[in-house]
């Protein structure tokens, strides 16, 4: 499964442009640098990263600008990187 998963998001992130990519629910940890370092290589032009919490936020924040200084040395076309918190505005505000 996971290999699979790997293969279609390469193939997704390099063929066309004007793609985004949104997260929920993923920690974007060390163990998934072969996939993270696709990003400022391939198409996507926006990233939504899901954050649970501040420090999961400021991780991604590192991690973002590494991408986007990435995409930059590259000489493509600028990669944004928007980090929400999703701790419970993922969906709106619970109901009353």
């Amino acid at each position: 499964f996971l290999k699979d998963a790997y293969k279609a998001f390469v193939s997704t992130s390099n063929i066309g442009a004007k793609k985004s990519l949104f997260t929920l629910g993923h920690g974007l940890g060390p163990e998934d640098a072969h996939i993270l370092n696709l990003i400022p290589q391939g198409t996507v032009e926006t990233v939504c990263l899901g954050a649970y919490g501040r420090a999961e936020m400021d991780a991604f924040h590192e991690i973002a600008n590494g991408w986007v200084r990435d995409r930059a040395k590259a000489g493509r076309w600028p990669l944004k990187v928007y980090i929400y918190d999703s701790t419970n505005k993922a969906w709106g505000p619970k109901p009353t």
